[in-house]
């Protein structure tokens, strides 16, 4: 992923859950709010992180076993952590799962596009494909 596409990623789907989130709140939903900003927040994180630590765990040097143990249990944290939001506050279960739902699929669709950029389209039915 270029950084470029992270920013775009970033911008974006913090965006949408900023509008989903003030919404919650304008209609008097604030219980489904804390669910959208909290697990949106979480997911964000999660993937800004995964996207980190995926292309430093494959480059050519060995890594030391202790700081990928580090790594890899700092994951394991934020997952702990997430489900302690979960059974601590009185979340909205819909709107965690709307939450965590959004930056996926925001990085999906934006990972098709650019695909479809890339390639002359992603469904292209028919025809030749010379």
């Amino acid at each position: 992923m270029s950084k470029a596409f992270l920013r775009r990623w970033l911008i974006g789907s913090a965006s949408l859950l900023f509008l989903m989130v003030s919404y919650s709140i304008l209609f008097g939903y604030s219980f489904v709010a804390w669910g959208l900003a909290s697990a949106g927040g979480w997911s964000l994180l999660n993937l800004w992180l995964l996207r980190e630590l995926i292309p430093w765990m494959l480059q050519t040097e060995r890594k030391p076993l202790l700081t990928i143990l580090f790594l890899v249990s700092f994951k394991l944290l934020l997952y702990g952590g997430g489900l302690a939001l979960l059974w601590s506050f009185p979340f909205s279960k819909v709107g965690v799962f709307i939450g965590f739902s959004v930056p996926l699929l925001f990085i999906s669709l934006q990972a098709l596009i650019q695909a479809g950029k890339m390639t002359g389209g992603v469904f292209r039915f028919g025809g030749s494909h010379g």
